[in-house]
């Protein structure tokens, strides 16, 4: 019974440690949203509202029903956010390699990206967790699109004749979202239960810890290899050894690949140039009339008829999907950035490792895996406003001879300068120089042996994490710190590493193996 009991206790505590109690969380918040929604299901049942293919839930005052539409619709955008940021976390967990994975990559001198969303892994890791990982990622998306495509409003055909409107709800689109969110729960349940059977190396501290205490022999003597390295082949030929180390500051703009820039820059220009087209369409012939209110259209266009309520208000929801392609880039992004910073601190002091699961020792679990909790609520809700201003400014109005497409000036600037402020929040944090390790004397200061140029890497991980003799694979419980350790018969040539021990700054123009 004892050993039973522990195990119980085992099992709970690795349930409520890193990234598993992160997916649990996610899980029970996933299954207090569905019985939400089943519950909303049901009366819309009882009450006859999935009868027929639209329904009035309320009529009111015209005022009155704007008033409720926006708080529905910002209810609405939280939630569908949190379907993509979950999707986000737990897909990331997801394409997270395990170590057996990155011997076989590093034996063909391939490689995993570690600690950041990513779609290079997919071809390394096992067929389920890409498949979980992408079903996770569709069905949030598709979750925003249905959210978003659940209510609209009925004006009738004057309003100066009845101030009365009428709030909508899309009957067969209610079923679908309780449906889809059962889909997702089950995706999530999968996953933990999946992943869990392994250890996954999903933060940096993962890594660390995996390649100090099992060190990766295809990386030996190697311990300024650089991913610029690797792409040109130096890596698989052989030809890195020793490298001389030279002064060059850093910021943190040059730690993403020209690829990733390119991505999120696209990306961006698509959301920018989508609210700026918005903006100017509605604005054309409406200047006077033009800031009235949010859930105040100042423009109408009058949409073909016979087209089902349903399939136009999904139409309409589709400028969603440009959002959520912005939210996962600038995510990506700012985790590459912020990968190589946590990485960067082990040069300018010594800390304990900060791993996913099983911490012990010194070593700390955190429930997030690369970008800090204040960034990630930041882009919650910037994105989760994004979301608001877009469905009150492009949203789907019934009157009695048909449906119009709905258009407001002021959501759509509003909306215009929060896309234009996560640019600048991207750029502002890019221009971030990367702090120096402590030296002897300011004129004696190097630059940051450990940035990530390129972005994240597990050769380059592995390759800096070649312990000393002098300590075991125990040392990862320890405080540690990356630099000189003298162990080198050769004074030419010096080797650095992370170090429970204390270690020295380098030197320029020493060559270091």
């Amino acid at each position: 019974m004892l050993a039973a009991g522990e195990g119980q206790q085992g099992f709970a505590r690795k349930m409520m440690t890193g990234w598993r109690a992160g997916i649990v969380l996610i899980i029970f918040l996933g299954l207090l949203i569905l019985v939400g929604t089943i519950v909303c299901l049901v009366l819309a049942v009882i009450n006859n509202f999935l009868t027929a293919e639209e329904m009035a839930v309320v009529t009111k005052d015209c005022a009155e029903i704007g008033r409720i539409d926006q708080g529905i619709q910002a209810v609405v955008n939280v939630l569908s956010l949190f379907f993509i940021a979950s999707a986000t976390y737990v897909s990331q967990v997801l394409v997270s390699p395990t170590r057996e994975e990155v011997d076989a990559a590093h034996a063909k001198f391939s490689w995993f990206d570690i600690g950041i969303p990513t779609l290079k892994n997919f071809g390394g890791i096992s067929t389920l967790r890409t498949v979980l990982a992408l079903t996770a990622v569709f069905l949030a998306v598709g979750s925003q699109i249905i959210y978003n495509s659940l209510i609209f409003t009925d004006i009738g055909t004057s309003k100066a004749n009845d101030e009365t409107c009428s709030l909508i709800l899309n009957g067969p689109i209610l079923g679908a979202l309780a449906v889809l969110n059962l889909l997702f729960i089950l995706v999530l349940a999968l996953a933990l239960a999946t992943t869990s059977a392994h250890n996954p190396l999903v933060t940096l501290g993962d890594a660390l810890s995996s390649f100090l205490a099992d060190p990766d022999s295809t990386t030996q003597g190697a311990c300024l290899l650089s991913k610029a390295d690797i792409k040109t082949g130096l890596w698989a030929n052989g030809e890195i050894k020793s490298k001389y180390w030279f002064n060059e500051p850093h910021r943190w703009y040059q730690t993403p690949s020209r690829t990733r820039w390119l991505i999120w820059a696209v990306i961006w220009l698509l959301s920018a140039g989508m609210s700026a087209a918005m903006l100017s369409v509605v604005m054309v012939d409406n200047s006077n009339a033009a800031f009235q209110a949010l859930e105040t259209p100042t423009k109408t266009y009058i949409l073909s008829k016979g087209i089902p309520s349903a399939g136009v208000a999904v139409l309409l929801a589709l400028p969603h999907l440009i959002l959520a392609a912005l939210y996962f880039a600038t995510n990506a992004m700012l985790s590459v950035l912020y990968l190589s910073h946590e990485f960067a601190k082990y040069a300018e002091e010594a800390m304990a490792l900060r791993v996913s699961s099983y911490p012990f020792g010194l070593q700390r679990a955190s429930l997030y895996i690369t970008l800090p909790r204040p960034i990630s609520w930041i882009l919650f809700f910037v994105f989760a406003a994004m979301g608001f201003m877009l469905s009150q400014a492009f949203n789907l109005v019934k009157v009695d001879d048909g449906y119009v497409l709905g258009m407001n000036p002021l959501p759509t600037v509003i909306l215009l300068a929060l896309v234009a402020a996560t640019g600048l929040l991207v750029l502002g944090m890019s221009l971030r120089r990367t702090d120096f390790p402590p030296a002897e004397g300011e004129e004696n200061r190097t630059a940051n042996p450990l940035i990530l140029p390129g972005g994240s890497c597990s050769a380059v991980l592995s390759a800096r994490c070649h312990r000393g003799t002098r300590e075991g694979s125990g040392m990862v419980a320890q405080v540690l710190g990356w630099g000189v350790i003298q162990e080198n018969s050769d004074p030419k040539v010096g080797h650095a590493a992370l170090s429970g021990l204390p270690v020295e700054p380098m030197k320029v123009g020493k060559a270091y193996a």
